[in-house]
């Protein structure tokens, strides 16, 4: 039976109405945080108790999640693909991850939030806390390997929940660590849906012109020949 290929108008198109929706969803929450705490922030930062000892599961991802940790190990990453030849997804997650560290903090800039009582942090542009840098980077750099993973879909998946995982545990991190109200790791996981969406959609339309079955000019190493 003949499958015929998948059009990439479908998926540009569908990633434009997320990053058009969260973008609005972004707007509507940022014009009501600046002012101070919700009362979902309170009422879910008195549920988890903030201000007690965090589990060093969540300590260890406040700091791998640090602008000079995490965005360090991006670059390791895109040094590591371009040195494979796997150059087009260095530039996709590279550029991903950049895009969305800038506009996290023109976000930031903007809205101008202040820390939860009894914080202060040391960030290389400015203290703001919408939206949470930490979340954003981290859920951004996680889809993007689980979109350009070079696997079966199997091991897809498995990325996709280890992605998924992460990203909950560096927001609920964010949250207990007491350095974010909760309202900004929503903003974070906005913005990340903004630019992976964006990212699906450039991706599609460059698609559209490429060739039905594209073949890659070098294999990952240790891709297994197709079963007969």
């Amino acid at each position: 039976m003949n499958r015929q290929p998948i059009s990439p108008e479908g998926p540009a198109r569908g990633a434009v109405l997320v990053a058009v929706l969260c973008a609005l969803a972004l707007t509507v929450l940022a014009s009501t945080v600046g002012s101070g705490p919700l009362p979902i922030d309170i009422s879910v930062r008195d549920a988890l108790h903030v201000g007690g000892p965090v589990p060093l599961p969540l300590d260890l991802l406040n700091t791998i999640g640090g602008a000079l940790v995490w965005d360090a190990g991006v670059a390791i990453l895109f040094a590591a693909l371009w040195l494979a030849h796997r150059r087009t997804e260095a530039a996709w997650i590279g550029g991903g991850v950049l895009a969305g560290e800038a506009l996290s903090v023109a976000i930031k800039l903007v809205v101008d939030r202040q820390r939860p009582p009894g914080i202060a942090v040391i960030d290389l542009v400015t203290q703001a806390s919408f939206p949470s840098g930490h979340t954003t980077r981290a859920v951004i750099t996680g889809a993007l390997l689980v979109l350009f993973w070079p696997r079966g879909p199997r091991s897809r998946i498995v990325a996709g929940i280890v992605a998924v995982v992460v990203a909950v545990l560096m927001g609920l991190a964010r949250i207990v660590a007491g350095e974010h109200w909760p309202t900004d790791v929503v903003g974070a996981y906005l913005v990340a849906a903004i630019v992976v969406a964006g990212v699906v959609a450039i991706r599609a339309r460059f698609t559209r012109s490429a060739p039905a079955h594209p073949q890659p000019s070098v294999p990952w190493p240790d891709d297994a020949a197709p079963s007969p």
